[in-house]
């Protein structure tokens, strides 16, 4: 089972550059990272010292890994729409599979199937074979789709798990033998992780993250009957008072082994001028809400962060950051206290030219 990441057009505008998501994939051994950059997507080595860049990838917001490493699936843009390529990682050769308005998803169990959103037309969550790119088969989405987050193949079935976001309002759904299954009606959802043990467990938004930060919920798929987890209402270190509480929290990410929860969030932070300026920050949790950590650096005052990623082993939290220092990929430990970067995702800024010193008049 491979749980996947954002996919673009969801209204949240913190998670997006250009209208799409900006976001790493680890591979399944952890190994290597798929970072998209400036020259397009770079298949980077998490020890650090190797960087390999994938021909024709130029432009790419990102692309997934499939479950045994060997192809990548990624969108470029193709004319007027951005096709769905898949790259062979030991050939050293893409293929195209879809020609249309569309983006990959995830991958199942044996890397055979590729899903797809595709945003042509209604909009449709269809699985296309990786190697010819023949049509396995598709489901309609509920409404006009936003987007989806966090797709995930159910392992031993042709049923896909998905966030869908419709009218601002995200819920899980279930694409299971030609039926579309709503999982939850809330529109709250953040994100959610399909457990080993068969469990999809997900995370809700709170009305204010003054009081209550978030909920989590978890369920088995065959029961269809959910029960709430145990979690302290407010994470003292995220919000320790009403005035430092995050503005909003847009996105969840729960580790493999569903003990912690990756969060982005807006806050208030001063800028140059020390004005309120609204950005995006990552903290992790853990599931319990008892302890927390930030992520995002704390002298990156002007720093955006994007979708949150976790390493197959639960060790890491891949931060995609745009800042002074430009767009960095970064490797930051759940307890925030361990970073090292990943890659150099663009370059930074320019320094701004110093002011002119004013001339002294002569006397």
């Amino acid at each position: 089972m491979r749980h996947k990441g954002i996919v673009c057009l969801l209204s949240i505008a913190a998670l997006f550059v250009g209208g799409c998501a900006v976001r790493c994939d680890f591979s399944p051994d952890g190994r290597r990272l798929l970072v998209p950059t400036d020259a397009g997507l770079r298949m980077v080595a998490t020890a650090g010292g190797s960087s390999t860049l994938i021909p024709g990838t130029k432009g790419s917001l990102g692309g997934f890994w499939s479950p045994n490493g060997r192809r990548v699936a990624y969108s470029v843009q193709d004319g007027p729409n951005l096709g769905v390529w898949v790259y062979d990682v030991d050939q050293r050769r893409a293929r195209r599979i879809v020609a249309a308005k569309a983006f990959p998803a995830a991958w199942r169990d044996d890397g055979a199937l590729a899903a797809v959103l595709n945003l042509s037309g209604a909009g449709a969550l269809e699985a296309y074979d990786a190697l010819d790119g023949s049509l396995a088969f598709s489901y309609e989405l509920p409404g006009k789709p936003e987007g989806l987050m966090d797709v995930t193949w159910v392992p031993g079935a042709n049923n896909l798990l998905a966030l869908v976001s419709v009218d601002d309002k995200s819920d899980l759904t279930l694409f299971e033998a030609g039926e579309v299954v709503s999982l939850t009606s809330t529109g709250d959802v953040l994100g959610y992780r399909l457990m080993p043990d068969g469990h999809v467990r997900w995370v809700r938004r709170a009305k204010d993250p003054r009081f209550v930060l978030i909920s989590t919920y978890q369920q088995t798929l065959a029961q269809r009957f959910a029960g709430k987890l145990t979690q302290v209402e407010r994470a003292a270190a995220i919000n320790p008072g009403q005035s430092r509480a995050p503005r909003k929290v847009v996105y969840a990410a729960l580790s493999p082994d569903g003990s912690r929860i990756a969060l982005l969030a807006t806050v208030a932070r001063p800028d140059a001028k020390g004005s309120p300026h609204e950005v995006a920050v990552v903290y992790c949790l853990t599931a319990d809400g008892k302890a927390s950590a930030l992520l995002t650096a704390p002298d990156e005052k002007a720093a955006d962060a994007w979708a949150p990623t976790w390493s197959p082993d639960g060790r890491w939290v891949c931060v995609t950051a745009e800042s002074a220092l430009g767009q960095r990929a970064l490797l930051i430990s759940p307890d925030g206290k361990t970073r090292k970067l990943a890659a150099q995702v663009a370059p930074p800024r320019p320094a701004a030219p110093p002011a002119p010193s004013p001339r002294k008049k002569r006397s």
